[in-house]
């Protein structure tokens, strides 16, 4: 058998298992309920394709009560607030595995959203920052009450 032409193989040599059929593993009788994780079952949460964008992960971590301490909404609509930027920039290092990660680099990322209206610098304060009109995910947290108006100052 040739392992490069393994589509080539005869039925004979190809292991039961092993052709992919298109199907699931619900349809193939091998789908474990409770093995799902949180993330898996249908949300109003909005799904995004790709890589995680720099915007996507504040947003995450906006969503996060337990992040409070470096990040948070401010009180005034779609404004956020990095309380604590170095630790931030850390996380997003991380999650992107980008060790040299900081405020600076962060910072310049952001600025990356201007043009687009996904992030703007909120004037007059520093590290204030506020989602424009066109981030998909702000409509589902003010139904939520999760969002832009319920936090602490």
């Amino acid at each position: 058998m040739d392992l490069w032409n393994w589509d080539e193989a005869s039925p004979q040599e190809v292991p039961p298992g092993n052709r992919l059929s298109g199907l699931d593993g619900a349809e193939l009788g091998f789908y474990f309920p409770e093995l799902v994780l949180p993330g898996d079952a249908l949300t109003a949460e909005p799904r995004w394709k790709g890589p995680i964008q720099l915007w996507q992960f504040l947003l995450e971590l906006l969503r996060d009560g337990q992040r409070s301490n470096c990040i948070r909404w401010t009180g005034n609509s779609r404004e956020f607030q990095l309380c604590d930027p170095r630790e931030v920039a850390r996380l997003w290092g991380e999650r992107k595995r980008k060790p040299g990660m900081n405020y600076e680099k962060l910072s310049r990322g952001l600025r990356y959203y201007y043009r687009r209206d996904i992030v703007r610098k909120s004037g007059g304060r520093k590290y204030t920052y506020r989602f424009g009109g066109r981030v998909p995910g702000l409509a589902c947290l003010d139904c939520a009450g999760g969002g832009p108006g319920g936090a602490t100052k």
